[in-house]
């Protein structure tokens, strides 16, 4: 798990291969966003996976913890191995950054 400031870190400077994964549904996505995020919804995970590089590193974030938590165990079961949860969501997301 990371916290905001490592998640600000990498998303100014995002390391090559590195994805900040939003698996909220899309509306709450529309609403709020965090720039230069990739999006793909919990629930189309398993016919969307495909897209992503199995050997990047990816930081999943939510709304509550939940559906990061659940998208993570997924993508582990299909092998991907550089996985990490945003502990501050986007909730911490929005209260630093105004």
């Amino acid at each position: 798990m990371v916290g905001t400031d490592t998640v600000e870190r990498r998303v100014s400077h995002a390391p090559e291969g590195w994805t900040l994964l939003d698996v909220r549904a899309a509306d709450q996505r529309a609403a709020e966003a965090i720039e230069g995020s990739r999006h793909i919804y919990v629930g189309e995970l398993n016919k969307r996976c495909q897209e992503r590089d199995k050997d990047g590193d990816y930081t999943l974030m939510c709304a509550s913890g939940m559906r990061a938590a659940v998208a993570a165990g997924w993508l582990a079961s299909k092998g991907f191995e550089n996985l990490d949860i945003y502990l501050g969501l986007m909730g911490a997301w929005t209260s630093a950054h105004g």
